[in-house]
């Protein structure tokens, strides 16, 4: 009986000892890619490409990003203004990091929000790029296939014949296609951002990155003026209009409703063509908007479902709860 005992408190040491190896591993591991940011976000960049992967074969051509308010405000900018946005999102930011994370990062948020097609997906993922799968052309497939159709080939031989992938090849034969399936969103922006986009995609991609250039470049919520006219609307008819300089509490107290001012706060700010750098990242200095460490009004932590409009020089669309400003603010 001792010596079973003994062999169990022994076969315990063991295990605790191989817990705590396992333990120490991950740490190590996690360490390391902290340590190393660019390949521990070209591993999420690979889980980006499997899910949009697995959306397409569900016949859904875009992220599940794409329904969040604020990706439809940038993808609302991207459309309308592409030239003057990129213009102002081309400078350097966050050099310390060793790239620029500011222009590319927005680029690749088009291609998370609304989808890329199959062929640009094997083109951007060169490391998933092996052999054939991305190189061979639709007139090559089309001889392939009328050889194999005309049993004057078959299918190995018109595959190495044509430079054509032989699982395409079959697959094309059993689903009687001629050319390529296109997936995916149609292209937002010029031909040039389409080939940086293209180029870049094998950088991180990360939401956290995309915020960051936003908020360097000082475009929203920072810089709402960039916005379009059309983003913005008034709120539920309930709700008053917030005065520059009274909170919203204050606002519904005084009963403030007129037309006129409904109307000057519907007209965005009027938009300078010609603006410098400092005009552009000045977030903190002389801007009328408030900032996310600011106090938003005498909110209510008892109501914890009272709606607030954000305090800008117009009302956008986003009626939020007060309790969860600071933590859009903090997302942001």
């Amino acid at each position: 009986m001792a010596q079973l005992c003994n062999k169990l408190q022994l076969a315990e040491k063991e295990g605790e000892k191989k817990e705590k190896k396992k333990a120490l591993n991950q740490n190590e591991k996690l360490t390391s890619t902290l340590q190393q940011p660019e390949q521990y976000m070209g591993s999420l960049l690979r889980h980006v490409i499997i899910i949009t992967h697995k959306t397409q074969r569900q016949e859904q051509t875009s992220c599940s990003r794409r329904t969040s308010e604020g990706s439809l405000i940038y993808r609302r900018m991207l459309e309308e203004r592409r030239q003057p946005l990129l213009n102002y999102v081309g400078m350097d930011c966050h050099e310390s990091r060793g790239h620029q994370t500011s222009r590319h990062d927005i680029l690749e948020d088009i291609a998370c929000q609304d989808g890329m097609d199959k062929k640009a997906f094997l083109t951007m993922a060169r490391y998933k790029c092996k052999g054939l799968r991305s190189n061979w052309a639709d007139a090559n497939m089309k001889l392939a296939l009328a050889a194999v159709r005309s049993r004057k080939m078959k299918i190995y031989t018109a595959s190495k014949h044509y430079n054509v992938p032989r699982r395409t090849l079959i697959r094309y034969l059993q689903e009687n296609k001629e050319t390529k399936s296109t997936l995916g969103r149609k292209p937002l922006l010029n031909p040039e951002d389409e080939k940086i986009l293209e180029s870049l995609w094998d950088k991180a991609a990360t939401p956290a990155n995309v915020k960051a250039g936003f908020e360097a470049t000082g475009i929203f919520p920072f810089n709402p003026d960039r916005i379009l006219e059309e983003v913005y609307a008034p709120s539920i008819p309930t709700h008053n209009f917030a005065e520059p300089g009274a909170s919203p509490s204050e606002n519904q107290e005084n009963g403030d409703t007129n037309d006129s001012d409904a109307t000057n706060l519907l007209i965005p700010p009027q938009e300078n063509e010609d603006t410098n750098e400092s005009d552009v990242t000045d977030a903190s200095g002389n801007s009328p908007y408030p900032l996310p460490n600011e106090d938003k009004g005498n909110s209510n932590p008892s109501n914890a479902k009272q709606s607030v409009v954000l305090q800008l020089q117009t009302t956008p669309l986003m009626i939020i709860h007060s309790t969860q400003i600071k933590k859009i603010y903090r997302t942001l």
